[in-house]
């Protein structure tokens, strides 16, 4: 048996809108879900499953008849899928009642329940979120049929306010697979057998990284898992170190050129490191407004002549501040602490 999971598609989302750059990244999700369903046709598998998120908020009846049209046209796959933090089932959730296709199962409560599928020999449990939060953790126990088969866990949460878990709660349940949604990083926890899907497609600028679906075959027992990045969009970090007294110009100059460098498909998350000039800081700013920015993480350090300062200062509470931090005993914590206050004292912003 063969199955295609995924999580956080976020449909109705516009990720990075706020830049002048991102035009219609609120249909690339559909893109992206649309080019997931397409693999699991093309690659046949039994089972899709979605844990949460399909949507970023209550889905409306047009959008659903649009994703049902799409799990229409799957000839061999079974649809699971339950409603997570974000599309909750509220009162007036248009999940309520809506008509899926035959192929499609949706848990539709916050009760236990399971869909089992003989003619693959396989049991999927689950339930959906009805409320924003769900506190307690209760994948703790899952409440298993005896019956023979493959036993497979659809799973949302892994925070404090969404149903908390650790790996040992999880490895104890002895599922044949566990396929989670909520936390938009991707990661096996267990090797073949627990694994997050993170998102489809990068949401924010954290979304560092490939983000995709995976597939796990199940053949004699063992199970088989690979995952597969979408290229629609991916965040990618481009670090950039300036050197001492480059120009604000020469910056964005430079990270044009840093920019050139990635795939059509990227995004680039700008990390400033290095040391500058306090006195002639560049303007880390404007960088933000280049295309394929999504965001500029300042990790950079001014480079302070502390034996200038004392001089400049003498007497005066920079001198007598840099002198009693220089006084003890010295690693990172002190130093930052020197450079910190030092900026703080000077009326340098500094992060």
């Amino acid at each position: 048996m063969k199955i295609l999971h995924m999580a956080d598609v976020h449909l109705g989302m516009e990720p990075f809108r706020d830049k002048a750059w991102a035009i219609d990244t609120g249909r690339g999700l559909w893109d992206a879900f649309a080019e997931a369903l397409e693999a699991a046709e093309r690659e046949q598998v039994d089972l899709v499953l979605i844990a949460g998120d399909l949507f970023h908020r209550q889905p409306l009846r047009r959008e659903l008849r649009e994703v049902n049209a799409l799990f229409g046209e799957l000839t061999r796959a079974r649809v699971v899928l339950m409603a997570g933090n974000h599309d909750y089932l509220s009162k007036n959730s248009g999940y309520r009642g809506f008509p899926w296709n035959e192929n499609v199962f949706m848990f539709p409560s916050e009760a236990w329940a399971h869909f089992e599928f003989p003619e693959l020999g396989a049991t999927v449990y689950g339930f959906s979120y009805e409320h924003r939060e769900i506190r307690e953790a209760r994948y703790d126990s899952v409440p298993k049929l005896p019956n023979r088969g493959l036993h497979i866990l659809l799973a949302h949460g892994g925070d404090e306010k969404h149903i908390p878990f650790g790996l040992g709660s999880l490895k104890r349940l002895s599922m044949d697979y566990i396929a989670l949604g909520h936390i938009h990083k991707p990661g096996q926890l267990l090797e073949n057998r627990i694994v997050m899907a993170g998102d489809l497609q990068p949401l924010e600028h954290q979304d560092v990284g490939p983000r995709g679906y995976w597939i796990t075959e199940f053949k004699k027992g063992e199970a088989r898992t690979s995952f597969y990045p979408i290229r629609g969009l991916e965040v990618v970090e481009l670090e950039i170190s300036p050197e001492q007294g480059m120009s604000s110009r020469q910056l964005l100059a430079q990270a044009r050129q840093r920019l050139e460098t990635i795939k059509p498909y990227q995004l680039g998350k700008i990390l400033l490191t290095g040391t500058y000039d306090p006195e002639m800081e560049p303007d880390a700013e404007a960088l933000e407004e280049l295309p394929r920015v999504v965001a500029v993480e300042k990790l950079w350090k001014p480079d302070y002549d502390f034996e200038k300062l004392k001089e400049e200062y003498r007497g005066r509470i920079v001198d007598r501040y840099i002198r009693k931090l220089q006084g003890m005993p010295q690693d990172a914590v002190s130093r930052r602490a020197l450079e910190l206050g030092v900026s703080a004292l000077l009326g340098d912003p500094l992060e």
